[in-house]
């Protein structure tokens, strides 16, 4: 008996014939139409339903895997990096494609050289511990290391901008414990969608000299964008304007290192006043065991303070310092809707998703709830 020839024993050309003629009669012009009809029909009802488009947006994402990454790093600097760069090395591979290279260096092989070695210098300046780390990184995730860096410092060396919203609402409970919640909304180019399966967790455990911490930020980061360490002191980034290229650290990087090592809102207040020269940020720094926080913005070379008034203070991406209270949106915001709200967790989420604080391009929203022990993402 001899068997009959399959598609895989078949020369190459005769079964590229076999294929085109299996799809040809699979999708034949009525077919096509009927499937065309079915995606019109589809879409029309998404249109004209009342929240259609919503609950088609709703249905794609949850079958997306939309739980963010969640990784421990400990031991040495290096040996974080090392576990980083394991975890997470797809994800540091193809942001650092599609973001550092094609969108901060417009695709262009020269620029990208260029301004990985601007970072490669900035990174000479500061503490080695930090290149140690991005070390461990490359050496797992196969990223070259000078990318990694410029990847840890576009902003800082001013190759691009963008914004964030921050909210802290503190109040004093009738039991007399403090209640403070910090959030952040993480408003910047998501990549058509890309950049809600980037974001990543990272906890730090306690080690000498250094405090554990929880920080959001993305893949290939050694810095924070979001952080809270175990003494309950957080701070969160916006930008404000463009640097002039002169950093002398990166401000995410600077961030992590104060979450480390300060265990009171005053300790890290003094850091952030003296932050080093270049850096174009509001950062928000808060204590919720002692309710305190404020708002630290940049102007020129000198940074002024917007301390919480009557238990609200709230950042965007335009200089506040000065103005009546409430001249933030955001903070107008948080202050009407708190005011109606018995939950201040509620109050907060519906702040974070008010129109006049939610933005288009926002990535994901936090919540550091550290009297609970607990935060939203």
């Amino acid at each position: 008996m001899v068997a009959l020839a399959t598609d895989d024993s078949l020369p190459a050309p005769v079964v590229e014939q076999t294929r085109k003629g299996f799809f040809k009669r699979i999708f034949t012009l009525r077919v096509r139409l009927a499937i065309l009809v079915a995606m019109l029909a589809l879409s029309a009802a998404v249109l004209f339903i009342p929240g259609g488009p919503r609950m088609l947006r709703n249905g794609v994402y949850s079958l997306l895997p939309t739980d963010p990454f969640e990784l421990t790093l400990k031991g040495t600097p290096f040996e974080m990096g090392e576990e980083h760069g394991k975890a997470r090395a797809f994800a540091i591979k193809l942001l650092c494609d599609i973001y550092l290279k094609r969108i901060i260096c417009r695709n262009n092989v020269v620029l990208m050289k260029k301004r990985s070695a601007a970072a490669a210098r900035l990174f000479s300046q500061i503490n080695p511990r930090w290149t140690e780390e991005v070390s461990g990184i490359s050496k797992t995730s196969t990223v070259p290391k000078e990318v990694l860096m410029l990847a840890n410092s576009f902003l800082d060396l001013g190759f691009d901008r963008f914004g964030c919203r921050q909210v802290v609402l503190s109040k004093k409970n009738d039991d007399g414990k403090v209640s403070l919640l910090h959030s952040h909304n993480l408003d910047w180019n998501n990549l058509g969608g890309v950049g809600n399966f980037l974001v990543t967790i990272f906890r730090t455990e306690r080690r000498p000299n250094c405090f554990a911490t929880v920080h959001i930020g993305f893949p290939g980061m050694v810095g924070a964008l979001t952080i809270i360490n175990e003494k309950g002191v957080s701070l969160g980034f916006n930008q404000c304007g463009f640097s002039d290229g002169k950093s002398k650290m990166p401000v995410f990087i600077r961030m992590r290192e104060i979450a480390e090592t300060c265990a009171s809102f005053a300790d890290a207040r003094e850091a952030v006043l003296e932050m080093p020269e270049g850096m174009p940020f509001f950062i928000v720094l808060a204590d919720a065991k002692i309710g305190e926080a404020s708002v630290f913005e940049r102007k020129a070379e000198k940074v002024t303070e917007r301390p919480i008034t009557a238990g609200v203070v709230a950042a965007d991406n335009t200089s506040w310092h000065g103005s009546p209270e409430s001249s933030c949106p955001a903070e107008a915001v948080a202050r009407r809707i708190s005011n109606n709200e018995n939950s201040q967790l509620s109050a907060m989420k519906s702040t974070l998703r008010d129109s006049k604080v939610l933005m288009a391009c926002n990535i994901y929203s936090v919540i550091f709830d550290f009297s609970d022990n607990a935060f939203y993402l």
